[in-house]
C-alpha cells in the first residue's frame, strides 16, 4: 500500500511538472485547458504537498524496511535458507520462483521454509491488519 502510494503521488507531480513546462508560459490557461487564472498557483501549491507527502511516504518506508531488516535478522545464522528466502522476498521484491531457482529449490519447498519460519516472527502490531 505505501509503495503504491509513493508511486501514485510520484505520478501526479510528474503529470503536473510536464503540464507547466509543456508551453512557454507555465501552469497557465494555454498548459491546464481552463481560463481559471489561479490555476497556476494552485498547481504550485498542489506540487509543493506532493512533494512534502511523498518525502514523509517515504521515511515511512525506510521506516518499514528498517523493522523488516529486524525482523528477518532473528533467522541469522540459525536458519540461513529462511533469512535468505525472507531476504529476497521481502526486500528485494523477488518473486517465489526466482527466489526457488536462484536456491536450486522447487518453489514448493521455499514457500514451505518461508511458511515454517513466519511461526518464528514477531509482526509489530500496527502492520498486523495491513
Amino acid at each position: 500500500m505505501l509503495r503504491q502510494r509513493i508511486m501514485d503521488r510520484s505520478e501526479r507531480i510528474e503529470e503536473l511538472e510536464s503540464r507547466a513546462y509543456k508551453s512557454t508560459r507555465p501552469i497557465d490557461a494555454e498548459a491546464t485547458g481552463s481560463n481559471d487564472p489561479h490555476a497556476r498557483e494552485r498547481a504550485i501549491a498542489e506540487l509543493a504537498d506532493l512533494r512534502t507527502e511523498l518525502h514523509y511516504d517515504y521515511e515511512d518506508l525506510e521506516q518499514a524496511r528498517i523493522e523488516i531488516r529486524e525482523a528477518i535478522d532473528v533467522f541469522y545464522p540459525d536458519h540461513m535458507d529462511a533469512h535468505r528466502i525472507f531476504w529476497r522476498r521481502y526486500l528485494c521484491g523477488w518473486t517465489w520462483s526466482r527466489i526457488a531457482a536462484e536456491m536450486d529449490l522447487k518453489v514448493r519447498d521455499v514457500t514451505g521454509i518461508h511458511g515454517e519460519a513466519l511461526q518464528l516472527i514477531k509482526v509489530p502490531e500496527r502492520y498486523q491488519n495491513m
